[in-house]
């Protein structure tokens, strides 16, 4: 009805390209569709300033404040929607390894996390901070392999992590949060 149109909000959709699509479509427990990648450190790692940091950095990206959704007639076909009330803390956990937490308890709990589905009413990535990592901490991140393959997350990396023995970039250098994702990454 129309007068009910205008009490919804206006979401844009944006179709998935037809490889992503793909990807997103070979999904199942059988075929899980999503990267996982462990980044290790050698102190624990402060969950507040981990969290500053994807706010400032990693939602510049618009794939990652998107969901999937399936529209259209007589197929439908997986796009993209952005979220209204996207809060980045549904995607980001802090959690501690069991002792002693070593390399064994990390690969049950990396290898846990792998077969563990996202949820398909948010975004598909998820972070974790861990702490009892081997004497250190550990990032764990999962991102569907519909918003970006191996390529397309080294640009997120090279976005979100400084090189070692190198400052921050200058505010003058980094891209503004708001930046749109190259084309290839979108």
């Amino acid at each position: 009805m129309a007068g009910n149109a205008a009490l919804e909000p206006s979401m844009a959709l944006v179709p998935m390209d037809p490889v992503d699509a793909a990807w997103y479509h070979m999904d199942g427990p059988e075929h899980p569709a999503i990267i996982t990648a462990v980044l290790l450190t050698r102190r624990r790692l402060d969950f507040a300033k981990v969290l500053a940091l994807y706010r400032e950095r990693l939602l510049g990206f618009e794939r990652f404040r998107q969901r999937v959704v399936e529209r259209g007639l007589p197929y439908a076909t997986p796009h993209w929607e952005d979220v209204d009330d996207f809060e980045l803390e549904r995607h980001m956990h802090h959690v501690a390894l069991p002792a002693p937490g070593d390399a064994r308890a990390l690969q049950r709990h990396v290898a846990d996390m792998a077969s563990m589905p996202l949820d398909p009413a948010l975004p598909l990535w998820q972070v974790q901070v861990i702490d009892n990592v081997l004497g250190g901490g550990a990032l764990l991140m999962r991102c569907h392999h519909c918003i970006a393959d191996g390529t397309a997350m080294m640009t997120v990396a090279s976005r979100l992590f400084d090189a070692p023995g190198r400052p921050a970039l200058a505010a003058a250098k980094r891209r503004p949060a708001a930046a749109p994702a190259p084309a290839w990454l979108a």
